[in-house]
């Protein structure tokens, strides 16, 4: 007893009077509370001298102010080793074990050397390890979020989202938890999901959510909040998406903004998908008024791209028209798009009035145009009784409201048949019928089957303007007679003229002087007999 109190007391007096020396690991000793961590270190040769032997004679923890902490349990192999050299790393196995009660944070795992130098000199040194205490076993890697379309952070309207994370237990105990997914927008929670799952011992796990968004969300920012919660600990993750339709209605144009009543036209409706999706276009016609007058529904199949559809316009009434169009997914109305166009009636001839006079016969064609001034042509039949036939066309100017257009041709005896044709913008109205004139005072010659035209025809907003047509050989006897009475009047008028002019240039005449032969009488023309036959021979 007393030996062994003498060698007590000189290590005693050696780690009283030897210098220490402090050293440290690069490697950092990791443990979980309430659980164990073994594994090696690699310790360096503090001094710069090599030792003979040295031997583990204490091992405690220090927290970062230096004070020991209680609650570890520390192993470390070999305790002793031969042949230390100068700036050699030593390997050493160690087994730490941690109480549940240890706090989380960052300590020092402290091991006491006594060293026997070559020359038999002791020398004690102090190695420092770096330990770290976990909380949790779980080691929570990214959350991964990605759609069916790859369009992340933009997601599409009633597609999917896959989300999930990667978690590893690093602990010899399995770990019971639960994984909550929320996606939100203004504080109100429009997806919950939750699941339990349990992380075995020292092997990864993968926490997935597959989430459907609904067609009832709205297009805008959201917030998608990850949460893994365990009784060592709760991990969470916040991550903003944007949500939308992934289709767009660009705009609606119309073939035509104004359209005759009963006219065919149509709308075009432009579409940009960037997705795979049933929709329905619904088409809205509101008159003036703003009464509902019709409505058309078209299902459509969209694909990425951009298309254009043909609506048909209501036409079947006069009036100005609103035309409304959207589209939609289910009863979620995503785009709107309207345009406005009007539905007049085409320019038509009214009433045609035939106007008799000696020398011409009228018809007066009278328009009526209740939409905006248009360009069109207007062409006429005649057939008069006596076979005259008249027939041509004229491009006219139809002004908005009531006009007429007139047309004079030669009077003559009989029926006429008439036909008046005004066609405007591919619409054509006509007006025929039957006029019975007067007998002429001054009978003609008869007349012959021709073909022509009038002259000229005007056209007016409201006022008409009459004109004269070229006569056909049925009135050339009106032309022959007007040119014989105006030949004779000019004759006589210059005979007058003639000899008033010579018995100015005689003056006062003498007395008339007789023939002495006499009053002078024409003698008989010769009378010629004719016989039946010639005279007979004596």
């Amino acid at each position: 007893m007393r030996r062994i109190s003498s060698v007590t007391l000189i290590v005693l007096v050696l780690l009283a009077i030897l210098p220490l020396t402090a050293a440290s690991s690069d490697q950092v000793i990791q443990v979980i509370a309430g659980d164990y961590s073994d594994g090696s270190v690699v310790v360096l040769n503090p001094h710069r001298v090599n030792y003979k032997l040295a031997s583990v004679r204490e091992v405690w923890v220090e927290s970062p102010d230096g004070r020991r902490v209680e609650g570890f349990n520390v192993t470390i192999s070999p305790r002793v080793v031969q042949d230390w050299g100068l700036g050699e790393g030593m390997t050493f196995r160690y087994n730490v074990s941690c109480a549940p009660t240890v706090a989380p944070g960052g300590y020092s795992l402290k091991i006491r050397f006594l060293g026997v130098l070559p020359t038999g000199e002791l020398s004690i040194f102090i190695v420092s390890v770096p330990l770290t205490v976990l909380e949790s076993p779980l080691h929570f890697g990214d959350v991964n979020v990605y759609t069916l379309t790859g369009s992340w952070p933009r997601v599409f309207i009633g597609g999917e989202l896959v989300v999930y994370s990667s978690v590893y237990n690093m602990g010899h105990v399995a770990v019971n938890g639960t994984a909550f997914l929320t996606i939100s927008r203004g504080g109100k929670t429009y997806v919950s999901l939750s699941k339990a799952i349990v992380f075995e011992p020292a092997s990864d796990s993968t926490v997935l959510f597959n989430v459907k968004l609904p067609y009832s969300l709205g297009q805008g920012d959201y917030t998608l909040k990850y949460v893994i919660k365990t009784p060592r600990g709760t991990f969470s993750k916040t991550l903003t998406f944007s949500l939308e339709w992934g289709v767009s209605l660009l705009g609606v144009s119309l073939e035509k903004d104004r359209v005759y009543v009963g006219d065919s036209a149509v709308a075009y409706v432009s579409v940009m998908s960037q997705r795979n999706i049933p929709a329905n276009l619904t088409v809205r016609f509101i008159n003036d008024k703003g009464e509902h007058v019709d409505t058309l529904l078209k299902q459509l199949s969209l694909g990425e791209g951009s298309f254009v559809f043909e609506v048909p316009l209501f036409t079947e009434a006069p009036g100005r028209y609103n035309i409304s169009i959207s589209i939609g997914v289910g009863e979620n109305v995503i785009g709107t798009a309207s345009a406005t166009y009007e539905v007049v009636e085409a320019p038509r001839i009214s009433s045609v009035v035939p106007v008799y006079s000696e020398e011409n016969l009228e018809f007066r064609v009278m328009i009526s145009n209740p939409g905006a001034a248009a360009s069109g042509v207007i062409s006429y039949l005649l057939r008069f009784e006596n076979g005259t036939v008249y027939k041509g066309s004229k491009v006219i100017d139809v002004p908005s409201g009531n006009s007429t257009v007139v047309f004079v041709f030669p009077s003559g005896a009989g029926d006429v048949e008439y036909t008046f044709n005004l066609s405007v913008g591919g619409r054509v109205s006509s007006a025929s019928g039957t006029f019975e004139q007067p007998s002429p005072p001054t009978p003609g010659p008869a007349p012959t089957n021709t073909s022509t035209t009038p002259v000229e025809n005007t056209t007016s907003s409201y006022t008409p303007s009459n004109s004269t047509g070229a006569p056909t050989s049925g009135g050339l006897w009106w032309l022959f007679a007007v040119l014989l009475i105006t030949a004779l009047v000019v004759s006589g008028a210059y005979c007058i003229h003639r000899n008033q002019a010579g018995r100015k240039r005689r003056g006062k005449r003498g007395p008339k002087r007789r023939s002495p032969l006499g009053r002078f009488r024409r003698p008989r023309p010769p009378t010629f007999w004719e016989r039946d036959s010639l005279p007979k021979k004596k």
